[in-house]
């Protein structure tokens, strides 16, 4: 199976490219923080302002999928050769755009967890994190999603991800029913191998049906600055 790549603009049409002179997805097991780059030919022009910040990326290779959002909707001419340039990161990176400040005071991780999600990436399905009872006291002042999540993780032992379950593995619905995006909270049992690469580790972590969004794209007040 090839490559497949479809783009939704803000409050726009989802568009699958069929023509590309680049696609390239990284994904690190360490960081948890994918990035992707296309490079489109625009013959006619119609791709130029298409896609601008915050367009939801879905791109497939083979039996690995991955979704994000565009960060740089770069463009540039070539002569009579016109080319768009989109970088952008997975959703899981997102949370190094989002700024927290929060005070909790005796509660448990796993609601700091859910309570953070809630307030700043309301968009995520919550239903995947797991229970964790330890009790913490902890004030975040201007840090990033990311930099809060990793000291959660660090004090309660378990791992975290946001990630698009493949869709082999689930019942799918219609095309227009929407997509979820997971939050998991994993027990140290369960937290990824980096030495059996990420992909495989995202085919274990996907017997949570998702619930269809409301939305193909985030809320505009999320978009970076």
């Amino acid at each position: 199976m090839g490559t497949i790549i479809k783009i939704t603009p803000p409050g726009g049409t989802e568009k699958e490219i069929s023509v590309y002179e680049k696609c390239q997805v990284i994904l690190s097991a360490t960081s948890r923080s994918g990035s992707f780059s296309l490079v489109l030919p625009d013959l006619t022009g119609s791709l130029v302002d298409a896609f601008p910040v915050g367009s939801d990326v879905w791109i497939r290779q083979g039996d690995h999928i991955f979704r994000g959002w565009v960060l740089n909707p770069g463009k540039a001419v070539d002569g009579p050769v016109k080319t768009v340039a989109l970088e952008g990161l997975c959703y899981t990176g997102r949370t190094q755009k989002i700024v927290v400040t929060e005070n909790y005071i005796g509660q448990k991780i796993s609601d700091i967890v859910i309570d953070l999600f809630t307030k700043y990436m309301p968009w995520v399905d919550r239903s995947s994190i797991v229970a964790c009872d330890k009790v913490i006291s902890i004030k975040f002042k201007e840090e990033f999603l990311f930099d809060c999540m990793e000291k959660l993780c660090e004090l309660s032992g378990y791992e975290w991800v946001i990630y698009e379950p493949l869709p082999e593995e689930i019942v799918p619905g219609p095309e227009n029913s929407g997509w979820t995006e997971l939050v998991e909270l994993l027990p140290p049992a369960l937290a990824p191998d980096e030495s059996t690469g990420w992909e495989e580790q995202m085919q274990h972590r996907i017997y949570y049906p998702p619930r269809p969004a409301e939305d193909l794209y985030p809320a505009e007040d999320l978009y970076p600055g």
